[in-house]
């Protein structure tokens, strides 16, 4: 297998403990033999007194060039709450389109909500969910967006639950159900997609070089086929 993506950091200020205070990251992925650009990112972190970052600040730009790039996005980023592994457990993404927080040019908010169950299935046996917990693969995620800052009108919503586990707490089946607002504000499920990770195939990291993944449309009670894909050489 060859390179896929690669991530740049450049720290340029850090705390008296050593957190990066501020960052310069630039995100590569390697196409047609050669590494193109994907994405340029400012960075300005703030830390509680576990040294756990509780808020930053991130400007996108279309360039690595300093001189000639173009912003993008701004996004307002806020870790609400931790597990006793430093896990975050309710963040909130604000997509700002003005280079600084200002409500004027607010886009959306995203929540996030990660759960950690006592107990997850590992071979078929229920164990202790510290097994995953540790690795910080939670046994359910709910993705929210909103509209607006006071999350009162829904876009979408899409909820991840992990079945399953190996023993080192990588998941092994998941399902992700997507839902949107229809025009009487309810939330509807439209779309569906069950993931399987051979767990043979799973390295240290965490990643699975075998992996499918079916994909559903959701209309009412009737869920379509709409493609099942088989990912190999993942790594």
């Amino acid at each position: 297998s060859g390179p896929i993506d690669e991530q740049v950091f450049l720290n340029t200020s850090f705390d008296q403990r050593g957190n990066a205070l501020t960052q310069e990251v630039v995100k590569r992925a390697y196409m047609d033999s050669e590494w193109k650009f994907s994405e340029a990112q400012d960075i300005t972190n703030t830390y509680d007194i576990h040294d756990r970052a509780t808020h930053s600040v991130i400007s996108n730009f279309d360039s690595a060039d300093k001189k000639t790039r173009a912003f993008i996005d701004l996004q307002d980023v806020r870790y609400n709450s931790f597990d006793r592994f430093g896990n975050v457990l309710t963040q909130s993404i604000d997509t700002y389109s003005t280079s600084t927080v200002d409500s004027a040019g607010f886009v959306n908010r995203k929540t996030i909500v990660n759960t950690y169950n006592d107990t997850v299935e590992v071979g078929g046996v229920m164990v202790s969910g510290v097994v995953a917990q540790r690795r910080g693969n939670p046994t359910t995620s709910v993705v929210t967006k909103y509209s607006d800052l006071t999350e009162k009108v829904i876009i979408d919503r899409t909820t991840t639950t992990s079945s399953s586990f190996d023993t080192r707490g990588n998941a092994i089946d998941q399902v992700s159900v997507t839902e949107v607002t229809d025009s009487l504000g309810s939330l509807v499920s439209t779309s569906k997609r069950v993931i399987h990770n051979d767990p043979s195939s799973i390295d240290n990291r965490g990643d699975a070089a075998l992996q499918e993944v079916t994909t559903y449309l959701i209309d009412g009670a009737t869920e379509t086929l709409v493609s099942f894909e088989l990912y190999t050489n993942r790594r």
